[in-house]
Order: structure tokens, then C-alpha cells, then sequence
């Protein structure tokens, strides 16, 4: 059995919850489910559990946890991007790195300023 299909369907399940009760607010039954979460300054479940994976995969990579980098992530830095990850030896496709791995890969210059954990959040 595939843990993927069955992870999504739990994230899906996850979200319908906070869809259902955005959508009974007062004044909010009827405006489509990003504007209600625009005007209650929500964000996503999705989204905060991508923010979540990166704040952990930059704990992980600067050494601010005690977990071996090497078992999630292969630093595959060049000179214009010293920080670029592949997923390392000891992971399985399904795992939190696999996921992470494109979305760390994919942050734009503006986000990923790695001086600090406190300006990585912020950004």
C-alpha cells in the first residue's frame, strides 16, 4: 500500500475541517475559501506545513538540532547557491525530506537568507 495517497487524504481531510468551520463564520458562507482565509489572515494548512518542513530542514542543515544532516539531506551547494539539497542515502521516498528537498531547492533569493533561523521565519 502507498503511504503517499493515504498522507494526502489525511492532509485533505485536515483542511476540510478548517474549510467547514471558516465557512460558518458570520458573513463568510458564501466567499470562496482563499478569500475567507485572506480576511481572517489565515494561511493554509498546507502552506503552514510546508513553513514547518522548511524551519525544520534549517534546523537541521545548520546544525540547530541533534540530527545528522547527512541522514536527511546532501548538500549539493554550487557557487551561486552554496545551500542546494538532494535528498540523502538514509531516507525513503514517502519521508519528510522527499517533500521538502524541491520547495528548500525552490526558495527564491529574497527568502532564503540563511543568516539566521529568526530571519529565515520572518522572510
Amino acid at each position: 500500500m502507498c503511504v503517499v495517497p493515504i498522507l494526502q487524504l489525511c492532509h485533505d481531510k485536515f483542511e476540510s475541517v478548517q474549510r467547514r468551520s471558516t465557512k460558518r463564520l458570520h458573513g463568510f458562507h458564501d466567499i470562496e475559501y482563499p478569500t475567507r482565509l485572506n480576511k481572517l489572515n489565515l494561511q493554509s494548512l498546507e502552506y503552514r506545513r510546508l513553513v514547518a518542513d522548511l524551519i525544520l530542514a534549517y534546523k537541521i542543515i545548520f546544525g540547530l538540532v541533534d540530527i545528522d544532516p547527512n541522514d536527511y539531506f546532501c548538500l549539493k551547494g554550487s557557487r551561486g547557491d552554496p545551500y542546494k539539497i538532494t535528498v540523502g542515502l538514509m531516507c525513503v521516498e514517502t519521508f519528510f525530506s522527499e517533500g521538502v528537498v524541491l520547495a528548500w531547492n525552490s526558495l527564491p533569493p529574497s527568502v532564503a537568507n540563511f543568516t539566521s533561523l529568526r530571519v529565515f521565519k520572518k522572510l
